[in-house]
């Protein structure tokens, strides 16, 4: 079945009608799985007609694109949509060609296994072209709207054209509801020559409904007749809004809250909506607001009509801000009035809800709580499990003097039982999770404790006032089986606005090697503490196994559930965490109490808890007591930080890319948004069915879940932020692969920050005494025994800045042979050091010792793999071990006179390399490389090959803002100065975390220690400082550097993107 520009069915034909020649069209194929499990969509099978491509697989110039298809999984109700494009090819010869395909789509798990599918269009020449089908949106019963988009255009023929339009048609009587504005002609007509006619079309709907009409047009002589489709949308209302009713729930009188009421237009006009005002003064329209009138626009669709995938028109929206401010305890309802510029719709109420005092429900996690692997042991008894929590708070406000009838109940209605339901989705067992206590038999009652610390009152339940308003409950899966598990949690209550919060717990139980572990300490007493101090103390979890496949897999380590809140984790709870064979983990705890000093000492208990993989002691504690008075996928970058972006608007996208490093195949289970932060349906800035996530997937199209990502091979990722409310917001990506036989969990983590006028600070500090890590690179090739002299006898010049600045440096040395040091930092007679530092004793001697590495080297010299070698896993956790330090600049400077012969394209080390210090942390990372830059080697020098003429190393060094000397040169102190200096950390240019929005006036702030620095000298010295677009960055005059330890503030607008 059609529904505007998407077909949706098992059977179906996707007609793109004419299309001009050189244009492409695209349509919308919608799969919804309508059986009881997950369905595959396994093959897209081409069985004839014109050339296709599907998904990376191509004919030669195809004619129709299919992607996404092939490897998509559906869950049980679940629908996709695909995009199909037709490009309508150039064919000269011809005034217009048919194009046509049939295929097969092919899925596993379902009683259909297949549908066929039939692709086709007409490619006409451009003066042919018609514009179909014409979409009128929607307009309100009794009105009408007119579209003038069709144009006939004769103006390049010297010659009059015939041309025609004739009646409307319809199947079911629509035809009558659609009309030719007067001006229009109908039937055979001729267009001057070099004129153009406009055809217009009224539509004027008479009642609540889809409509829809054929007519037949022909635009010039020679060009076929097309017959176009005009749809249409009749409507009650061309203005609504939503929620309605908006309801604030329970607010304590005299503080506030806003929530946001949408306006949605359906229809083609502005909708103008003005004299906003709340019936009862306990609520204020806030935004928007233009002088003494409280006015909001909205826009028609203008021209560009949008469907959802069920036909029903997008409309567009406005959004009115409004804040409740109860004056009473009680119900507080009330009514926004407003009127418009519609002539069917002149004015309208909205009604409002509020209560003064009561209570406002948060999970935390939600909307996922992800357990990741849990380990399953067929044998265990009892039944191996893993346990995590869910801490439930009471956020909203207390009335004044408190009333227990605003608290916080859980239960249906706050009645008590049941408090929790669980459901399995796509088969999973509901009495594999249980929520909640368990009773003395040891069964799940799905119920908070009741006794102990930590225990629920029913009677009381959450008062929203400090550690009262907090309960933690304990969540825990049990698997009969190994697999994935996904359960949707329901928690009842008497939030007035989300009394069923849905939180949906994910698993994957897999089969593991016992994991024998010890604890030390099995205790933490921190002793005597007096607020607000603190104390942070450690244990270690360490894997007593010694063969190389006893991993132990930590899925959760948090605080207990009833521990005493001033215990916490600074760093954090942790997550399917391995523990290698003989290797340990180290987890800090946190005793932080607040408030008064008691009178009398107080004692306070809690527990570290954690789930492993050991069928014999599954959860592991560490008890609390105070008292009171290696990888095979490299992902470039790990951490997104989007920087701050208005409310409501996307940020621009970031790619991060995903590299095999390792020497066999890893298999790409799936990826999938770990913590897509947001909120869920029904809260605050989230209205609707849907969850609202606010880090969002753009393309993940590189690769199918369950594809072989091969040896060397990447994948890219792209995502995009969207906060719906404000303050930071932190997510996480999540990629499950096989590899070595073995399911790991990838994550990257996100970062962002939702304001109300995306206002990026973005702070760098220059260290008082910094600090630099630089690898040297030297080409031990039988060519370079003279350069390699240049450089030790140059020591000095290249040590000059860092000796000025009282660089804290460390220098390490290793050659562009992969076949005998391959990264790893050498030493040996004269400089037994692997790094040498200020404090080295006779450093200059030793560097001269080391950066003499020989000539009997590889003549397969390579620069690139060695640095990315030496500078990540495994050499930098062993043999190199102690080289990076998180707080220096890193720096590559490779010595060669050669091309670089590293095997595999720039960007897969530079994406590595950079890496190292983070894509957040660009400014801190650079290569450089002393080699030749001539196309031809100057006399009395020597290069290997034609290094001149090779693009590697300019593009690693410009996209690291790194130098580049001549390595032939006749003043080898000139340029290890220049190099020098670069390398140890003289910088000039400040990379910005987002874009900068320079329109209408706006301009970025540089503030050095709290004083704007402008562009340019006070005095006509020229420029201090200017912004490059290219890279992005704030880039330094040499003379005006910020000093060490200074701070450099930037502070600029990032465009808001629809």
């Amino acid at each position: 079945m059609s529904e505007g520009n998407t077909v949706t069915g098992q059977d179906a034909v996707y007609d793109f009608g004419s299309v001009a020649m050189g244009k492409q069209a695209a349509l919308k194929l919608g799969v919804k799985n309508t059986g009881s499990g997950a369905l595959t969509l396994t093959k897209l099978e081409k069985q004839s007609g014109d050339a296709v491509k599907i998904g990376d697989n191509s004919e030669t110039n195809p004619v129709f694109t299919f992607e996404g298809l092939e490897g998509k999984s559906l869950g049980a109700g679940e629908s996709a949509e695909f995009t199909i494009t037709f490009d309508s090819l150039f064919d000269s010869t011809a005034k217009q060609v048919k194009h046509d395909a049939k295929l097969i789509l092919r899925a596993d798990n379902s009683s259909i296994a297949t549908a066929n599918v039939e692709v086709k269009g007409t490619s006409i020449s451009g003066e042919c072209d018609i514009k179909s089908p014409l979409d009128f949106g929607a307009v309100a019963v009794g009105d009408t709207y007119s579209d003038s988009t069709i144009v006939f255009d004769n103006s390049a023929r010297p010659i009059d054209s015939p041309a025609f339009v004739g009646n409307f048609t319809s199947s079911r009587g629509d035809d009558k509801n659609f009309s030719f504005t007067p001006e229009t002609p109908k039937g055979d007509f001729v267009i001057p020559a070099g004129k153009k006619k406009t055809i217009g079309i009224t539509f004027a709907p008479t009642q609540a409904a889809d409509y829809l009409a054929l007519v037949t047009m022909r635009a010039a002589d020679g060009c076929p007749d097309v017959t176009v489709k005009l749809i249409g949308t009749g409507v009650t209302n061309a203005l609504t809004w939503a929620p309605s009713p908006l309801n604030f729930g329970y607010i304590t009188p005299g503080l506030s809250q806003t929530l946001d009421l949408t306006f949605s237009n359906f229809g083609r006009k502005q909708v103008d909506i003005s004299m906003l005002k709340p019936l009862l003064n306990d609520y204020e329209v806030v935004a928007p607001t233009t002088g003494k009138l409280t006015v909001a626009s909205i826009e028609g669709a203008d021209g560009k009509v949008n469907r959802d995938m069920t036909g029903a028109v997008v409309p567009s929206t406005a959004v009115v801000t409004i804040k409740f401010t109860p004056k009473n305890l009680g119900p507080r309802n009330s009514q926004l009035s407003f009127v418009t510029n519609l002539a069917k719709q002149m004015n309208g109420n909205a009604p409002l809800q509020g209560y003064g005092g009561g209570p406002d429900i948060d999970v935390k996690p939600s909307p996922i709580l992800n357990f990741g692997r849990v380990a399953y042991f067929a044998n265990a008894s009892p039944a191996s499990y893993a346990q995590r929590k869910m801490t439930i708070t009471n956020v909203g406000t207390r009335p004044t003097p408190p009333d227990p009838k605003a608290n916080l109940r859980l239960g249906k209605a706050g009645n008590g039982a049941p408090y929790f339901e669980v459901q399995g989705v796509g088969g999973a067992d509901p009495a594999e999770l249980c929520v909640g206590a368990f009773d003395t038999s040891g069964k799940c009652t799905y119920a908070p404790a009741t006794t102990g610390q930590g225990a629920y009152d029913p009677q009381l339940g959450l008062e929203a006032a400090g550690t009262r308003a907090i309960l933690d409950v304990p969540v825990r899966v049990t698997p009969k089986s190994v697999g994935q598990r996904e359960w949707k949690v329901i928690i009842y209550s008497n939030d007035a606005d989300e009394a069923s919060y849905e939180v949906t717990v994910r698993a994957e139980a897999v089969i593991l090697p016992p994991c024998n572990y010890t604890i030390a300490p099995p205790s933490l007493n921190f002793g005597l503490l007096t607020p607000p101090d603190y104390k942070d103390l450690s244990f270690s979890i360490k894997n007593n196994g010694v063969a190389s496949n006893e991993i132990c897999l930590v899925s959760t380590l948090d605080m207990k559930s009833g521990s005493d809140p001033i215990f916490s984790l600074p760093a954090g709870a942790l997550d399917n965490v391995e523990i290698q064979p003989g290797q340990s983990i180290s987890v800090p705890v946190r005793a932080w109490p607040q408030g008064t000093v008691p009178a009398a000492v107080q004692n306070v208990t809690g527990q570290v808890e954690f789930s492993i993989s050991s069928p014999i002691n599954p959860v592991g504690n560490v008890t609390l007591n105070a008292s009171i008075a290696q990888s095979c996928l490299s992902i470039a970058p790990d951490d997104l930080n989007f920087g701050t972006v208005q409310k409501d608007c996307n940020s621009s996208v970031r790619t991060f890319t995903v590299y095999n490093t390792c020497s066999t195949n890893v298999k790409v289970n799936s990826f999938s948004m770990a913590a897509p932060a947001g909120e869920p349906a029904g809260g605050p800035n989230c209205p609707g069915t849907s969850a609202c996530p606010e880090f969002i997937p753009v393309n993940t199209s590189g690769i199918a879940p369950g594809s072989t990502l091969m040896p060397t091979a990447m994948v890219t990722f792209s995502l995009r932020y969207r906060p719906i409310n404000y303050g930071a917001d932190t997510g996480a990506f999540l990629i499950n692969v096989t590899q070595n036989s073995q399911a790991v969990d990838y994550l990257v983590t996100l970062r962002g920050t939702g304001d109300t006028l995306g206002l990026n600070v973005d702070v760098f500090k220059q260290d008082a005494k910094p600090k630099a890590d630089i690898l040297l690179v030297i080409d031990n090739s039988c060519s370079m025994s003279d350069k390699q002299q240049a450089l030790a006898s140059n020591f000095t010049s290249f040590i000059k800045y860092a000796n000025t600045a009282q660089v804290d440096y460390q220098i390490g040395v290793t050659t562009t042979d992969m076949d005998v040091e391959a990264g790893r930092l050498i030493s040996g007679t004269g400089h037994p050091e692997k790094i040498l530092k200020p404090t080295t004793v006779d450093v200059e001697n030793k560097f001269k010792a080391k950066v003499n590495v020989g000539t009997n080297g590889s003549a397969t010299e390579m620069g690139l793999a060695p640095a990315a070698a030496a500078l990540t896993a495994p050499l930098i956790t062993t043999d190199n071990a102690g080289f990076i330090r998180q707080d220096a600049v890193l720096a590559v400077v490779v010595v060669s006179d050669a091309p670089d012969q590293s095997p595999q394209p720039v960007a897969y080390y530079l994406n590595q390399l950079i890496n190292v210090k983070g894509a957040q942390r660009a400014s801190q990372f650079t290569f450089n490389v002393i080699g030749g830059t001539l196309s031809t080697s100057p006399s009395g020098c020597t290069y290997d090959g034609s290094p001149g003429s090779d693009p590697r190393y300019p593009f690693a060094v410009t996209q690291t803002n790194g130098v580049k000397e001549e390595i032939c040169t006749p003043d080898w102190s000139k340029t290890l100065e220049q190099v020098g200096k670069n390398a140890f950390g003289y910088r000039t240019n400040f990379f910005l975390t987002s874009n900068p929005d320079l329109s209408g006036g706006k301009v970025i702030s540089v503030e050095v220690d709290g004083k704007v620095v402008p562009t340019d000298d006070p005095n006509g010295l020229g420029k201090i400082w200017t912004y490059d677009a290219a890279s992005n960055s704030v880039n330094f005059e040499p003379s005006y550097v910020p000093d060490p330890g200074s701070t450099l503030k930037i502070t600029y607008y990032v465009s808001c993107i629809p």
